[in-house]
């Protein structure tokens, strides 16, 4: 499920999330594809120091924040920019994975479900 509300950040939570942004923000400039798997960003905030505890917790905190928001695909866990969370983005990601020769079938099934969730709010979030 993506975020539906962005909420201004206190300093504590921005000083928490910010190298899970920084990971998170260079994973997409190396990525044909707008989304970036969570546990990627888990690993990646580990070998930087933090515990797993602590990692998962700045993660969360950026997506309460509206930072990044999440597409559960599965038991997979996929962060995405929140600006992207409209029917054009599934449509890109989509568009991709089909054209793609190993497509990632969690993915694919985390794209159709959050289309399904758009058309039954009504709209984008």
């Amino acid at each position: 499920m993506m975020s539906k509300t962005v909420r201004e950040p206190s300093s504590d939570q921005t000083e928490l999330t910010e190298p899970v942004v920084r990971e998170f923000n260079s994973r997409l400039e190396k990525r044909p594809l707008p989304v970036v798997p969570r546990s990627s960003i888990v690993g990646a905030q580990i070998h930087a120091g933090r515990s797993l505890g602590e990692a998962n917790r700045a993660i969360t905190v950026a997506h309460r924040a509206g930072v990044v928001a999440q597409v559960r695909a599965a038991d997979r866990l996929y962060l995405v920019d929140p600006e992207y969370s409209t029917e054009m983005l599934l449509d890109e990601l989509r568009t991709y994975l089909e054209a793609s020769d190993d497509p990632d079938d969690g993915l694919v099934g985390a794209i159709n479900a959050r289309r399904q969730e758009l058309r039954d709010d009504g709209g984008d979030s």
